[in-house]
């Protein structure tokens, strides 16, 4: 099962969100989502929407209502930068830590 993390930047407010997005087939679940491989996401309407579709859709906009431009993580493994806050709460795709990856961004993603 492969996991891609993607990071969203709303231009106007500055928000931002972070999803990790597993391959699989999307069907439907009640409430107006989707869910991927046991990860929920939400949409707005109730047809059948892969993960990439619903990015590009705006399905996952920002609380203030506008549409978020997603960025796949782009991680490089590094000894010599441990992992910390600085990783754990970044805000870009970009990581340069021993963690791969694992850990960046965590203090944004969106509850599941």
């Amino acid at each position: 099962m492969e996991t891609t993390r993607y990071f969203g930047k709303c231009k106007a407010c500055k928000a931002v969100k972070v999803v990790d997005a597993v391959r699989g087939n999307a069907y439907l679940i009640p409430g107006g989502g989707i869910e991927v491989e046991g990860k929920h996401y939400w949409t707005q309407n109730l047809s059948l929407v892969p993960f990439m579709m619903a990015l590009q859709e705006g399905y996952f906009a920002c609380d203030c209502g506008r549409r978020m431009v997603w960025t796949a993580l782009k991680a490089t493994f590094s000894a010599k930068h441990e992992c910390g806050a600085k990783c754990i709460n970044s805000k870009g795709p970009s990581c340069e830590c021993s963690c791969r990856g694992k850990n960046h961004g965590n203090g944004h993603r969106m509850a599941a």
